[in-house]
């Protein structure tokens, strides 16, 4: 998935929302975006998954580019295996099976006919990834997906992710605010600042600490920060 040159006018703003930016997040790999709010992290998004046009660049993308956001957005008057199949084709058997199957994987095992007030926060996260691994993605669009959790689910929430992302093989573009997590996730880490990407960060992912961080975590996460702070 790549842009070139991408840049994005809003009527009556004085500067572009996106200037020129140029993004390659290659099948197989994670990219965080980092930046502060309104520097146009959430428009860039928009524009990869097709709901904002270019006003100049070009988009280069290669299979299927699936969105989730921080909210699970699960329908409350479906049961949750009807939830993760809505649009999808096969039998009422068919798919409460890929849904329960879908849901075993992200830790969820019997809950295909539970209701979506039934689920904590964490559990309903859960279930969003679910449903986006039964559309089977060759990129996923994450739009600060963990920001409303508690600090350690967030932390399962990771290492779920991490989990996934490496036995399908897509690719992730994550947006959030949190460096340690961007530094946790990511193979690239870029800035984005006033509609431009600013700095980019190729880690190290060849020797990780018990947590799963790349061995110089500390210094790239003082880096990042003091990039942000400007």
């Amino acid at each position: 998935m790549r842009l070139s040159q991408g840049t994005v006018h809003f009527a009556g703003a004085s500067s572009a929302v996106l200037n020129s930016v140029d993004l390659d997040v290659p099948y197989g790999t994670v990219t965080a975006l980092l930046g502060r709010s309104g520097c146009g992290k959430s428009t860039l998004l928009r524009v990869l998954c097709g709901l904002q046009a270019l006003h100049d660049g070009q988009i280069e993308t290669r299979g299927h580019i699936l969105p989730a956001f921080q909210e699970p957005r699960l329908v409350p008057w479906q049961r949750l295996w009807r939830n993760l199949t809505l649009g999808l084709p096969g039998t009422r058997h068919q798919l409460r099976q890929q849904a329960a199957d879908a849901l075993e994987e992200v830790g969820l095992s019997g809950r295909h006919e539970a209701w979506p007030k039934e689920l904590s926060g964490g559990q309903a996260q859960r279930a969003s990834l679910a449903r986006a691994l039964l559309r089977r993605p060759d990129f996923l669009l994450l739009d600060e997906p963990f920001g409303a959790l508690d600090a350690l689910t967030r932390l399962d929430m990771q290492d779920l992710l991490m989990a996934t992302q490496r036995h399908h093989g897509f690719g992730v573009l994550l947006v959030t605010h949190d460096i340690a997590e961007a530094v946790r996730l990511s193979d690239t880490v870029l800035v984005l600042d006033h509609g431009a990407i600013c700095h980019q960060k190729h880690l190290d992912r060849t020797e990780l600490d018990d947590a799963g961080r790349p061995r110089n975590h500390a210094a790239v996460e003082d880096d990042l920060r003091s990039l942000l702070r400007g």
